[in-house]
């Protein structure tokens, strides 16, 4: 079982969260790409983290409104632009840099996804 996922097509993101994950003891699955992900064995209750973008596409969003009809509900934007200038939908618990969100793993333990 995986403690948290990702979704970003940037290869120095993804190795920067994968050390981080190791380092915190938590096991990360990093997808490219959603369709990556979907063949993935993940819990509904592990914190999925999507970039909003992918190459030039907006299509996180639309991705998150997947996870969530399908039961998903500890969904997470990663995005370079400003958390503030971003609409989300309601059920996205929040909005992050591209850094690993270590204070929140570290914050609630084994219970990373049970933040508000």
């Amino acid at each position: 079982m995986f403690d948290l996922a990702l979704v970003d097509d940037d290869p120095l993101i993804q190795e920067i969260w994968q050390i981080a994950a190791a380092e915190c003891g938590k096991a990360l699955i990093v997808a490219n790409d959603p369709s990556a992900l979907a063949g993935q064995n993940v819990n509904r209750d592990t914190p999925i983290f999507v970039d909003l973008y992918s190459g030039t596409e907006l299509v996180g969003i639309a991705f998150l409104e997947q996870l969530h009809t399908a039961g998903f509900q500890n969904l997470f934007v990663t995005t370079g632009a400003e958390p503030e200038s971003l609409p989300l939908p309601h059920f996205v618990k929040g909005i992050i840099g591209k850094e690993f969100p270590e204070s929140l793993i570290s914050v609630h333990n084994s219970n990373f996804g049970e933040f508000a």
